[in-house]
């Protein structure tokens, strides 16, 4: 197991951890629109490279009624949380994700 791998599964096991927990880890960035504006154009098509469980997709989504988002992360588990997230809160017509497994070179 490589470097990557290993860091990749240490991922995968903290979401399985947590996705289920008593007092959530999910913590929704509402500041992040306040601190990017460019988030709140009309139309915006977002990449989220590493979205984790969606913590700042949700925001963008629920705040710029026109905007799309493709969120990717290597962990399976962080993926289906970010889309049961967004199916709760009627967004998920918006957002388009992927499990990202391995790593990639820019």
């Amino acid at each position: 197991e490589n470097d990557t791998t290993g860091q990749i599964n240490g991922w995968e096991k903290h979401f399985q951890r947590h996705v289920e927990a008593p007092t959530p880890f999910f913590k929704e960035r509402r500041a992040l629109l306040e601190e990017f504006p460019l988030l709140k154009a009309q139309g915006i098509h977002v990449l989220e490279v590493g979205s984790g469980n969606g913590s700042n997709v949700l925001p963008v989504l629920r705040h710029n009624p026109s905007a799309t988002i493709h969120a990717t992360d290597p962990s399976p588990t962080a993926v289906e949380d970010t889309r049961r997230r967004l199916i709760e809160a009627g967004l998920s017509d918006r957002l388009t994700t992927e499990v990202q497994p391995t790593s990639t070179m820019p």
